[in-house]
């Protein structure tokens, strides 16, 4: 799940255009509203994942569907287009504030997928009590408070460093592996066992 929170999406992409183009205090209130927005979808999800739970066929569906937009987004992160980056950062106007990092949150199919995964792959092989959920919506809203934190601060660094545009693309190649790593585990993780 750390590959996934720090790998390149619209919250951290965001974020670290933000504080790029207007430093780590004008992006608090984005960061905030992301966060406050990622617990709200996390633990709406952790209330509602019972019901998936008990859709056995919904759910081995659901970790094939989630492991092929996993390597989706794999894909894309290796396709990007380095030269992007800095349209992207021109294009933003002014600072986004916690409503834009809030209601993200809820059309962010990362984030969606990010939390049925966690809730239906990883709780489960961790136990079914609900504080095992709300323990993993705690660690995952501070990993996520973290990634995108971590994403603003890097902001200028990522720039000048991403503006290579090879550097940029060995940066996507690595980030996307590893992406695609965590998508296979999370579709064949009990074949990989047995094997091993």
């Amino acid at each position: 799940m750390v590959f996934l929170s720090y790998s390149p999406g619209p919250n951290n992409i965001l974020c670290s255009i933000n504080g790029t183009k207007y430093g780590w205090q004008k992006t608090i209130p984005l960061i905030t509203g992301m966060v406050f927005g990622f617990f709200l979808v996390g633990f709406i999800t952790s209330l509602s994942i019972e019901f998936i739970k008990g859709q056995e066929d919904l759910l081995d569906s659901m970790k094939y569907f989630c492991c092929t937009y996993l390597l989706y987004l794999s894909y894309m992160i290796i396709n990007d287009d380095p030269n992007q980056y800095k349209e992207d950062v021109e294009a933003l106007e002014s600072p986004m504030q916690f409503a834009n990092g809030f209601v993200l949150q809820f059309i962010n199919g990362k984030v969606i997928f990010y939390y049925i995964i966690l809730m239906t792959v990883y709780a489960s092989r961790l136990g079914s009590a609900y504080s095992i959920k709300f323990g993993l919506l705690l660690g995952a809203s501070f990993v996520g408070l973290t990634a995108v934190s971590t994403w603003t601060i890097m902001g200028v660094f990522l720039r000048k460093y991403l503006s290579d545009p090879s550097r940029a693309k060995n940066t996507n190649y690595l980030l996307g592996f590893l992406l695609g790593i965590v998508a296979l585990d999370l579709a064949f993780h009990d074949e990989v066992m047995n094997i091993l």
